[in-house]
């Protein structure tokens, strides 16, 4: 009993926490997939899926991810061979968890340092990211868009050469234009209506409430008698 009061009484205590602030609404997954990074044609589309998450603290986010598969021709072997390259390009709004940009700030300004250095990247309109290669063929990348729209980039394949060279084309201009009109009304009642879109089969489409939890009452009902939460 002891335990589940105290699990209880961490529950409320997050719950205050989320619900004394404002939290600002993120934007619609189906806007934030149509302003993802225009590709070039030889970029093939795999999928493309967006969605509203709650985070552990209780405030929504904006997720949207595309993959694609390239091929691409790697002139660095005599003859020179075609390879596949996979390209995971995920988009986050990260609404009131001013904590993520922060975090993704900071690996901007320490690139270039400690045993796993990283280097930066321009990806043109401004967006500027970091990225490393933790393993042969793989490449992780984190970049900015203002102040709440980060990225992340996975590549499958390429060297950083490579990679650099895939990445010079894309144009990063729809997305520059969104962080400039994200929705910045409020919620304030905990509860939110989240969405799953599915660009390449909209019939998976769909939305939901959801939303914290008051735990009051809980914590009412499990003290003793005479004692206060």
């Amino acid at each position: 009993m002891k335990s589940f009061l105290s699990l209880v009484l961490l529950l409320l205590a997050l719950t205050q926490a989320v619900n004394a602030g404002s939290v600002v609404q993120p934007v619609h997954p189906q806007v934030l997939i149509e302003s993802l990074p225009t590709t070039p044609e030889n970029w093939k589309l795999l999928s493309s899926t967006g969605s509203n998450e709650l985070m552990g603290s209780g405030e929504p986010v904006t997720i949207a991810t595309r993959r694609y598969e390239i091929r691409l021709e790697d002139k660095s072997q005599e003859p020179s061979v075609v390879k596949m390259v996979t390209i995971k390009l995920v988009a986050m709004d990260v609404g009131s968890r001013t904590e993520t940009v922060q975090t993704f700030r900071s690996q901007l300004a320490s690139s270039g340092q400690g045993n796993e250095a990283s280097k930066k990247i321009e990806f043109g309109s401004g967006v500027v990211g970091v990225f490393r290669s933790p393993a042969e063929g793989l490449i992780k990348c984190d970049a900015l868009c203002g102040d709440r729209l980060a990225l992340q980039i996975e590549s499958q394949g390429a060297n950083a050469k490579e990679f650099v060279a895939l990445f010079q084309p894309v144009d990063f201009a729809k997305l520059i234009a969104l962080e400039r009109r994200l929705p910045t009304s409020v919620i304030t009642n905990g509860r939110y209506t989240l969405y799953i879109v599915d660009e390449m089969n909209p019939k998976k489409n769909r939305s939901y409430q959801a939303g914290t939890f008051d735990f009051s009452q809980e914590v009412i009902e499990a003290q003793p008698k005479g004692a206060t939460p």
